[in-house]
């Protein structure tokens, strides 16, 4: 994340191409959840992360790739083989800067790594190898995404039971605010041969 580059693309063409983007996702999900998708949000919470706001917001993109890495494992059985692609889930995910209140709550684990943290979107397909929701398989499975060797303190999964469209745009504030840069947004999965490597 580059904050300076972020405020300098406030003009009004520059908020009306992020606003275009984030419409653009919301019909691809919706797209995707009128197929059968199942549609979860996810909030990733973090341990104190070392470094600037960019380092900070790349170990937090890390995590989530890895956590995205770990998921697909247990949804498809060749996450890898090109015929895998329609199986797996995605997720959109964007870091989420801190608005300043007027009220300020007492300290708790939004004062960590002043205030970044990561929202997303997670697309289920409809055919998969867990037995249970996303929800479900996080919370029973937490230590297998978070834990001694994870920057994650945990990970919260929740059902959107309404507009998905309304999610996207939550997910992605801070891009629509300006807050962060277009190259900070995570798309899963990548090509096949990314994620062989």
């Amino acid at each position: 994340m580059n904050r300076s580059r972020a405020n300098i693309n406030n003009t009004d063409n520059d908020v009306d191409r992020r606003n275009q983007l984030i419409r653009g996702y919301g019909t691809m999900v919706r797209q995707r959840v009128d197929v059968g998708r199942k549609p979860y949000l996810l909030t990733f919470m973090f341990t104190s992360l070392p470094g600037s706001p960019a380092a900070i917001v790349g170990q937090m993109r890390a995590e989530a790739t890895r956590v995205f890495t770990t998921l697909i494992t247990r949804v498809a059985r060749r996450p890898t083989s090109p015929a895998s692609v329609d199986l797996l889930p995605v997720m959109i995910a964007a870091p989420d800067m801190p608005v300043p209140k007027i009220v300020k709550p007492a300290a708790d684990a939004t004062s960590l790594n002043a205030g970044l943290h990561m929202h997303g979107l997670l697309l289920m397909p409809p055919r998969s190898r867990l037995k249970v929701g996303a929800d479900e398989h996080f919370r029973d499975h937490q230590g297998l995404y978070c834990g001694d060797r994870s920057r994650l303190d945990r990970i919260d999964v929740r059902p959107i039971t309404h507009t998905p469209e309304l999610v996207v745009s939550y997910v992605l504030k801070s891009l629509r605010r300006g807050r962060v840069s277009y190259d900070d947004i995570l798309i899963l999965p990548r090509a096949v041969a990314e994620l062989c490597s």
